[in-house]
Formats: structure tokens, sequence, C-alpha cells
């Protein structure tokens, strides 16, 4: 069974109007704006932006912890990233 297959009984199921169906697709219509990376800066860039806007309901996550390390500038620059970082990290504040 095709995904197109499966949306349209779930629509049919739930009752859904056309005009809210469309809508679970129009953002992937959409272009989207492709950033160039051509650093390893920007992509570091890239990923934390990507991070900040995800987000997890109900549940608690590591990201604040994931966005302290990519913001991190010992961690940019791949110095002194050992077995230690992390503790270290965490007990800077």
């Amino acid at each position: 069974m095709s995904f197109l297959q499966v949306s349209l009984i779930y629509k049919k199921y739930y009752k859904i109007s056309e005009e809210e169906y469309k809508s679970f697709f129009e953002d992937a219509e959409k272009e989207e704006e492709v950033e160039e990376t051509t650093s390893i800066e920007d992509l570091g860039d890239l990923i934390s932006g990507a991070v900040e806007e995800f987000v997890v309901e109900g549940i608690a996550t590591t990201i604040p912890l994931h966005l302290k390390i990519m913001n991190d500038p010992v961690f940019i620059e791949g110095r002194d990233v050992t077995t230690a970082y992390i503790p270290q990290l965490l007990s800077s504040g």
C-alpha cells in the first residue's frame, strides 16, 4: 500500500476536510532555502540552529546538553576534547 493510499484512508476514517488534508502537505511543497556550508563553523551554526528549533514535549531531553557542547569554544575548535570533556563542561556551569 502506498503512502497516498494510507493517507486517503486516514483522511476518510478521521473525517478530515479537503482543506485540512491539503494543509498537511503545504510545507512539503514549499521550496526550502538551502544554506551553503563552506566551513566547519558554518556546519556548527547550522546544526545548533536546527537543535534550537527542535521541540520535544512531555519528556526531558538531552537537547540543552547538546546545545552547550556545540556552542563550547573548546568543542568547536576541536582541542582538549577527551573523555574528561563532558564532566569538565558540566562543572564549569
